[in-house]
């Protein structure tokens, strides 16, 4: 595996940070993470087998912990979610984060730029 560290010498901003590792990438399918995130051991393998042969986008669950690894609520959401308001929670908050999702690169070549 080949790791590539890309430098700035002035910070960017988060969607643009994202956006300059996307283009660094040079698979079919890009699995995003943030810094602080820690992955199921199956991850990469479970979107892979989400995404088949014709989905673009995949997004699953996340379980948000707080710092000491403690689980936060988010019943309200679910509750929301399982009694039917599944897009509006969605356009409410950001439930597909990007450490949630695997895409395709043909999805980010229509879409971008995604930063200013």
């Amino acid at each position: 595996m080949r790791i590539v560290v890309l430098h700035n010498d002035t910070p960017l901003e988060a969607t643009s940070n994202f956006e300059q590792a996307i283009r660094a990438t040079t698979g079919d399918v890009v699995v995003l993470s943030d810094q602080d995130d820690v992955w199921h051991p199956d991850r990469v393998a479970h979107a892979l087998r989400a995404l088949g042969d014709d989905a673009l986008l995949h997004f699953s669950d996340a379980r948000l912990v707080d710092a000491r690894g403690e689980q936060l609520s988010v019943a309200a959401d679910l509750s929301a979610i399982s009694d039917g308001g599944v897009f509006a929670t969605l356009l409410r908050r950001y439930i597909a984060t990007g450490a949630t999702v695997a895409f395709r690169r043909s999805l980010y070549r229509c879409c971008a730029p995604v930063s200013g």
